[in-house]
């Protein structure tokens, strides 16, 4: 359920995430069996920031996201996501199965404790758990 076009502005920034982890993915394969191209990819022992430091990712990857934008409508991108992969189901229950991690992910980077309302439908949340899939939310505080 999302919460609307018609709120006022924000500088909360949100956006969703499918993402795909596990150790040795193939993920041109995962790119050819869903038809859908990642938004990124990494493999084990990258760096896993731009900016350096030290750590690297500990596993392979493969994610879709949507843009981030400023609003509270942190549901309507979740259906956005939930809406391109559900066509996909079986095959993202098929990489689930197969022991990779699958989670569709909410993010919110709060600003000024303009905190969204998360309230999704249960369609939405049936077909991610049709598609063996976990649903993490983030909510990142700034001041």
């Amino acid at each position: 359920m999302s919460t609307g076009g018609d709120l006022p502005q924000t500088r909360t920034e949100v956006w969703a995430e499918l993402t795909i982890r596990g150790d040795g993915l193939s993920l041109e394969a995962i790119s050819a069996d869903l038809g859908i191209d990642p938004t990124k990819t990494w493999s084990r022992g990258t760096p896993a920031f731009k900016g350096g430091g030290s750590a690297v990712w500990k596993d392979d990857g493969w994610r879709w996201g949507t843009q981030h934008e400023f609003s509270r409508d942190l549901p309507r991108l979740i259906e956005d996501v939930v809406d391109l992969f559900a066509p996909k189901t079986e095959v993202v229950k098929r990489i689930a199965q197969s022991g990779s991690s699958v989670y569709l992910e909410g993010v919110a980077e709060i600003h000024d404790g303009d905190v969204p309302l998360i309230v999704l439908s249960n369609s939405v949340l049936t077909t991610i758990a049709q598609m063996g899939a976990s649903l993490a939310f983030d909510l990142i505080m700034r001041a």
